[in-house]
């Protein structure tokens, strides 16, 4: 019991210092962003030409100091994968798109980590999504599915989950480090089948993976390098 009683006694030690620091510690403002010019992405990739497209002014409204580069690349065959590019230096410009997903009605599945190929090498997140509802993009009576990869970057290190880029965030402030530009990076294309394991899904991912890989190999350098082209 004396045991029990110590620790109680440490925890609450460590919860009034924690209280104590959130109430007094007040970090430097971030630094303005370098900027990211949308030149930073190559039009072509993997035989894909890519498209800008407008930024909606919704988005724009919630993230308004951040870069957003948002590119659709379509192949000769009519396949498309959308990417999209933020970055900056405030602490508002990261998000969990799956909480983004799921309130817009989005069903999500098949959560993973899993690694690029060659040129890649860098662990993103992996998932699929569907829309479990009717509306235009229905494929036959079932619902419309989509491939996503993305990642996120800080200090020139890819991080593949939400949790653990507040947690990366958190200590860049702490050092006072909140100048450090932050990246997410997404790329998403269309499920052949809303069969999430069928072959023709299979092979899609295949190809979203390869196309990504060559995606991270082009702006990498410009990300190392805290922005510009």
């Amino acid at each position: 019991m004396p045991e029990i009683r110590r620790m109680g006694y440490i925890l609450t030690a460590v919860l009034a210092l924690t209280a104590l620091a959130a109430f007094a510690w007040k970090p430097q403002p971030p630094g303005k962003f370098k900027g990211m010019a949308s030149t930073a992405i190559p039009r072509m990739i993997s035989g894909y030409r890519g498209v800008d497209q407008p930024i909606d002014a919704a988005t724009r409204a919630a993230i308004p100091s951040a870069d957003i580069i948002d590119r659709r690349y379509e192949n000769g065959d009519g396949q498309s994968i959308d990417v999209t590019v933020i970055g900056g230096t405030g602490r508002n410009e990261l998000h969990d798109p799956r909480s983004c997903l799921v309130g817009a009605g989005w069903q999500i599945q098949n959560d993973r980590v899993e690694y690029l190929p060659s040129p890649g090498n860098i662990a993103v997140r992996a998932c699929e999504i569907s829309v479990p509802r009717q509306s235009d993009s229905m494929i036959g009576d079932q619902a419309a599915a989509e491939d996503m990869l993305y990642v996120y970057v800080i200090n020139k290190k890819t991080v593949a989950s939400a949790s653990a880029i507040r947690w990366d965030l958190l200590t860049s402030d702490l050092l006072e480090q909140n100048d450090n530009p932050v990246y997410f990076v997404r790329t998403v294309a269309a499920l052949p089948t809303a069969n999430h394991n069928s072959q023709d899904n299979l092979a899609e991912h295949r190809q979203l993976e390869q196309f990504t890989a060559e995606l991270w190999k082009a702006i990498s350098p410009v990300i190392d390098r805290g922005g510009q082209s």
